[in-house]
């Protein structure tokens, strides 16, 4: 994908952010498409953290499945696959994926799972069309390495729209553990705009890491449930 810009003014863009989860992009090969002959097919980034655009891949143990009303209608032992003749319905699309902790300390486990309701492309319409999905990303200060403070206050954001960014979520939950996901405990969080919202976490002294199980949900039907195990290290 290339990028143009006008000179003398000023950009910026992020690469990497702290917490690094599977996410679908607009304007590169990670999205989620349909065509004019009722095939679905997706292409995840399992590894993301920073803007659109500034996806990644790589880590063991990548699943994808898709289920249609809670049966499974097509798996790949990778981050891409396809339905072929996908009637209308019910979907949800589920990734899973895992990191050698050696190698990557931060998100060593991750699943997402996106909700949608599914209508193919009419005969007489495009050949091919994205099917926008809604993406979970989150807002926390970290130093370089992805760590923050243990036993301080942690203020934290969650975002959550369409990787086209026309469709915001309506609705959201977080849930946080510091045990690498044998417990977990809510998050109440705080509406700031569209899509956005954001809370307060009270880290304890003693964890080495946080872990966060998000929701979201939006118009037509979409939905999304994520959960990064240490996603941010704590020292």
């Amino acid at each position: 994908m290339s990028a143009s810009y006008t000179a003398g003014k000023r950009y910026r863009a992020d690469w990497f952010a702290p917490v690094t989860a599977p996410r679908l992009g607009s304007g590169s090969n990670y999205v989620a498409q349909q065509n004019v002959s009722g095939t679905f097919q997706w292409n995840v980034a399992m590894w993301s953290s920073g803007d659109d655009g500034h996806l990644g891949t790589g880590g063991t143990g990548t699943k994808t499945t898709l289920y249609r009303d809670g049966t499974q209608v097509a798996t790949s032992n990778s981050q891409s696959g396809r339905a072929w003749s996908a009637p209308q319905g019910r979907y949800e699309l589920v990734a899973t994926g895992q990191r050698d902790h050696a190698a990557w300390p931060t998100s060593t486990r991750t699943r997402t799972a996106w909700g949608f309701d599914y209508v193919p492309l009419p005969a007489n319409g495009a050949v091919r069309a994205d099917v926008p999905l809604l993406n979970l990303d989150y807002d926390v200060d970290t130093d370089v390495q992805g760590k923050a403070r243990a036993g301080h206050r942690l203020d934290l954001g969650l975002r959550s729209t369409t990787y086209t960014g026309d469709i915001a979520a309506t609705g959201a939950t977080l849930q946080v553990s510091y045990d690498d996901g044998a417990t977990w405990r809510a998050a109440p969080l705080k509406r700031k705009g569209e899509g956005r919202w954001v809370t307060v976490l009270h880290t304890p002294d003693d964890a080495s890491s946080i872990s966060l199980r998000a929701t979201s949900e939006g118009p037509g039907g979409l939905s999304v449930e994520q959960e990064v195990v240490r996603a941010v290290l704590l020292k």
